[in-house]
């Protein structure tokens, strides 16, 4: 039972640690250099194996008046 616990503790630590957390920051604009409002953006690898995930995540920024 011993060796469970200290397996699992391994391998759950390990997973934690070579995890990848990227975050993208910026502003889609227009032709004329305004901001989108509800714009969607992929960000995908250019090789992508089976064991990619990807997450679809939405912001809304209000137009300023």
């Amino acid at each position: 039972m011993k060796y469970k616990a200290i397996l699992f503790l391994f391998f759950g630590i390990s997973t934690i640690t070579f995890s990848q957390k990227i975050t993208l920051t910026g502003t889609v604009k227009d032709s004329l250099q305004n901001p989108l409002s509800y714009a969607n953006v992929l960000a995908k690898p250019k090789e992508v194996s089976k064991n990619s995930q990807f997450i679809k995540t939405q912001y809304f920024t209000p137009k300023a008046t």
